[in-house]
């Protein structure tokens, strides 16, 4: 007789409403290694919701994905690969996360995940870690990390909704986490490149050049 399992729902948010001040112009719609930069967090959405997860022995997660947006450009590419958007007038982060968070479906979610729209290098196996962590310890926030290096995803339970809902202005759920002095459990990435994203125009061109290197040594491998 196969025994219970809990499944545990967890929402996974996409970020995708900044308004790219610093960069100068909608960095989600850039091109990137062949498709829109967003469009590599919207194909790891997919993948995160077809593929279990799921402990030997215990409790498995079901991710459910849901794009937050206030670009209709962002709206089409969504939809356009089957995943529920979410279209508003845009704001500051917190807004972005209460958006996120008054989702109908969110009353039945166990926990929510971050999903940052610019870290183009981030690989499902590593969030998929950070999914697992999860199921293992529901109370705790779970962040992916390489080293020392702390960054995004960030998974918050949900007895911490109302607090996010509560946040103000261009701030996150790190506020919250340093504000509170809230214990993380950290999951370590594949490599330090999936936590790299692109604030700045700058920054973006970086990692054009890291994927063009990475394009180089595959065929290399092949030849």
């Amino acid at each position: 007789m196969e025994l219970y399992t809990k499944t545990y729902r967890t929402g996974i948010i996409l970020m995708a409403a900044g308004r790219s001040e610093r960069f100068g112009r909608n960095k989600l719609l850039e091109e990137f290694a062949g498709k829109p930069l967003v469009g590599h967090a919207m194909h790891l959405m997919r993948a995160l919701s077809e593929a279990p997860h799921k402990l030997p022995e215990g409790p498995c997660v079901a991710a459910e994905p849901h794009v937050v947006t206030c670009w209709r450009e962002v709206e089409d590419l969504a939809r356009s690969l089957h995943l529920p958007c979410t279209v508003y007038e845009g704001g500051e982060q917190s807004d972005t996360i209460r958006t996120g968070l008054s989702l109908p479906e969110a009353v039945s979610w166990d926990g929510c995940m971050f999903l940052p729209g610019d870290q183009p290098f981030l690989q499902a196996e590593s969030v998929s870690k950070l999914l697992l962590a999860f199921a293992e310890n529901p109370y705790e926030v779970h962040r992916l990390a390489y080293g020392t290096h702390i960054g995004s995803p960030v998974l918050f339970p949900a007895a911490l909704f109302s607090e996010l809902r509560k946040l103000k202005g261009d701030t996150g759920g790190s506020s919250l986490i340093r504000r509170q002095n809230i214990p993380v459990i950290l999951c370590q990435a594949g490599s330090e490149k999936e936590l790299l994203d692109a604030d700045t125009a700058e920054e973006f061109e970086l990692l054009l050049a890291m994927a063009g290197e990475n394009q180089k040594k595959k065929n290399v491998r092949e030849t």
